[in-house]
């Protein structure tokens, strides 16, 4: 995508206000629900309407999810134009790209995640939260650089998980059971269930939600035969209090659980990973010694959450204090070939975050708004990597190539804020905010278990200034126009010696210490609503420019600074309650090209995938999504509502790090409910029916492993609600 394309899209997104339709009146007993421009989000840590926030931002309902199929994280970007998952080995251990800034794995976060108030990453892991999205409000989603007030690792964009709170004026709550086949595999079971208890009236109350679910397998190990042995379970759990002493005080703490476990993890082979030989059927590789048997492979996520949010509302301001304390344990063991040899990766990270922020928002409702606040985190990960080779049946035993132990530590702290000023009667409103950030880190002291050396522990320090500037202009009451350029910033790390050994085994200059990347993104955005709010459009160009990308590659992910791109891409969203009474449609579109405009010398000869005028690892150049939901009453059932929905979206292919592409994706999904007025809803439910099996993921082992979609899930699911 060229300039010239950029500023055709440009003037069309500004010639379309001039058909906006004229004002017109409208019923009293019109409702927010067929108001699409009255969607509330929080995209700048206030409540606003989604026409007044001058940011691709997009909020997703509980609805919207079910109807979807959505269950985690991951599935999400089905509904998030240019989003993709740029890597998935299991529940859990994914991540997740927004609009071009995608860089493998290893380092801090590209995108950022938001649990309520509090913020969620792994050090030096780009994960996202294993949650499984139960009894959410909505999600809100940002495209483009947010770390101004979200912080850093925010640089592709921001993903907020809010959760629903208690309420005090009655109780109640729901159940739901599913149960679901599986195309080629084992069969899938779910219950969950939510309960709201009021403990004093108009003060205090307590929501619990949580559930149990177990996706079946689909694929045999094609050393011992063992059937569907990619299972998984999932456990959460979620306890929320409310508590509102007096109309200025707010007091919301939460405990969240969970716990996934899969048995060795997404990737399946195509071929006989020894003699080459394509395989029938997609397995799992489980390779071990003769001596020993067959590996039994397992990726297993752990997360627990505490976190206190308080709000008092002083006259002129309200003051903020999020606090959260996680933990996260990622525990793996995968089996490896190479060649006529055995290999085994058995690792574990284990973290501890802790974060603390208090900001001020101004309640005044003039043409002045304002927030500021500063923002703390220390966090740790401790590593275990063991990776080894196994030589039993050569009389060698297991011998270690890499085995390495030791803690990479992080404490930041940054203070940020954001000031914008309605002028000509709120027609025109220009924001400036800005982020100091500072960062320190640590590693060691650690132990390579191979050569049996200490190593010492050493620190490195990163700091940044990150600044947005953004301009609205409302030409009706009913569109908004905006410009907006924001920087983006991630910290730099530390990597192992045997990282940057084996970097420069691969003739790739490399360093311990990693230096940060940055970028700026320049956007034009507009939005515009019937004068009804039945019909919504959203639509943004944007060029981002990288550079210092922290890049990993090879077998041990080491990372270097390899060079700088340029991402020129344009998102179209619409929504419609259309005049057919019951029936909606939703669509949203992205296309984008990414482009390395510089590379560091040497890292082209060893890293062929990385050159001037190449594409980036693992971003479509195109992902579109439709939907349709057709509700209607159904009398002779007294009360009852049927609701049918379905929805199609696609993923163009994406080089990977082997050199080769994956296949274009494509899902369909249908879902049909029906609803009573005694509270029971009855539904069924199909997920990936054309059964799509192309890759979305390669990998370099033997046995071409690929990552493909879950298989084709049909199944029935029954709720009440009380």
């Amino acid at each position: 995508m060229n300039n010239r394309t950029l500023l055709l899209c440009s003037a069309g997104m500004l010639g379309a206000l001039s058909f906006l339709p004229a004002q017109a009146q409208t019923t009293e007993d019109e409702t927010d629900a067929k108001r699409l421009g009255t969607v509330t989000v929080t995209a700048q840590k206030r409540e606003e309407n989604i026409l007044d926030v001058p940011l691709s931002v997009q909020a997703i309902g509980a609805e919207s999810l079910e109807n979807s199929g959505i269950k985690d994280v991951g599935g999400l970007v089905k509904l998030i134009p240019g989003a993709s998952v740029v890597s998935s080995s299991s529940r859990g251990f994914e991540t997740i790209q927004i609009r071009g800034i995608a860089a493998g794995t290893t380092g801090d976060g590209l995108t950022g995640y938001y649990v309520d108030d509090f913020a969620f990453g792994v050090p030096n892991l780009q994960l996202s939260p294993p949650a499984r999205l139960l009894d959410l409000k909505q999600v809100e989603v940002i495209r483009g650089p947010s770390g101004t007030i979200w912080g850093q690792g925010s640089m592709g964009g921001n993903i907020r998980l809010i959760t629903e709170d208690p309420t005090t004026d009655a109780f109640s709550g729901k159940l739901l059971g599913e149960y679901s086949s599986t195309e080629g595999g084992a069969d899938n079971y779910a219950v969950d269930g939510v309960v709201n208890i009021p403990v004093v009236a108009d003060k205090f109350a307590i929501r619990i939600s949580g559930g149990y679910d177990e996706l079946g397998g689909f694929a045999d190990v094609l050393q011992s035969g063992e059937k569907n042995a990619n299972d998984s379970q999932g456990t959460n759990l979620r306890i929320k209090a409310l508590f509102t002493p007096s109309d200025r005080l707010t007091l919301r703490a939460t405990y969240w659980t969970i716990e996934n476990e899969q048995g060795f993890n997404n990737a399946v082979i195509t071929t006989n990973p020894v003699t080459g030989v394509p395989l029938p059927e997609p397995a799992i590789n489980g390779a071990g010694s003769v001596t020993n048997g067959p590996v039994d492979g397992f990726t297993n996520t752990a997360m627990d959450i505490g976190s206190l949010a308080v709000n008092y509302e002083f006259d002129a301001v309200t003051l903020t204090s999020s606090t959260s304390y996680t933990t996260h344990e990622l525990d793996f063991e995968a089996p490896l070939t190479l060649g006529f040899f055995n290999y085994n990766n058995n690792s574990t990270f284990e973290t501890d975050s802790f974060t603390q922020e208090l900001r001020l928002t101004n309640n005044d409702d003039g043409a002045f708004k304002w927030i500021a606040g500063v923002y703390y985190r220390d966090a740790t990960i401790d590593s275990d990597i063991d990776f080894y080779f196994d030589g039993t049946d050569f009389l060698l035993g297991e011998i270690p190539l890499i085995s390495i132990v030791g803690p990479l530590q992080t404490k930041s702290w940054s203070i940020f804020g954001e000031a914008s000023w309605e002028l000509f009667d709120g027609k025109l409103v220009p924001l400036v905010g800005v982020r100091y950030f500072e960062d320190e880190r640590s590693s060691g002291p650690g132990l390579d278990r191979v050569t049996s050396l200490v190593r010492p522990e050493q620190s490195v320090s990163f700091d940044k200034v990150s600044p947005r500037f953004s301009l609205k202009i409302l030409p009706s009451d009913n569109a908004t126009v905006y410009v907006n350029i924001a920087h983006g910033f991630r910290s730099g790390t530390i990597q192992t010696p045997s990282q940057v050994a084996a970097a420069a085994a691969l003739g790739v200059p490399a360093q311990e210490g990693v230096e940060p990347d940055e970028l700026w993104t320049y956007e034009l955005g507009a939005k515009i609503a019937s004068a009804d709010g039945a019909f919504l459009f959203d639509g943004a160009v944007y060029q981002t420019a990288w550079s210092d990308i922290q890049q990993p590659f090879g077998a041990l992910s080491s990372v270097a600074n390899v060079g700088d791109a340029t991402i020129r891409g344009i998102d179209l969203g619409a929504a419609w309650y259309t005049p057919v009474e019951g029936l909606s449609l939703q669509a949203n579109a992205n296309i984008q090209n990414t482009e390395w405009n510089e590379v560091r010398p040497n890292i082209t000869a060893s890293l062929p995938f990385v050159r001037a005028g190449g594409e980036l690892l693992a971003v479509p150049e195109q992902t579109f999504s439709v939907a349709a939901t057709y509700e209607r009453p159904v009398d002779v059932l007294g009360g009852s509502t049927l609701s049918l929905s379905s929805a199609y979206a696609y993923r163009s292919d994406t080089l990977q790090q082997t050199g080769g592409r994956t296949d274009d994706i494509k899902d369909v999904s249908l879902t049909a409910n029906l609803k009573t007025g005694q509270g029971w809803t009855l539904g069924v439910f199909g997920y990936n029916l054309t059964d799509e099996d192309g890759a979305n993921q390669l990998s370099t082992f033997a046995g071409n492993p690929i990552v493909r979609p879950y298989p084709r899930r049909i199944g029935v699911k029954l709720g009440v609600d009380f």
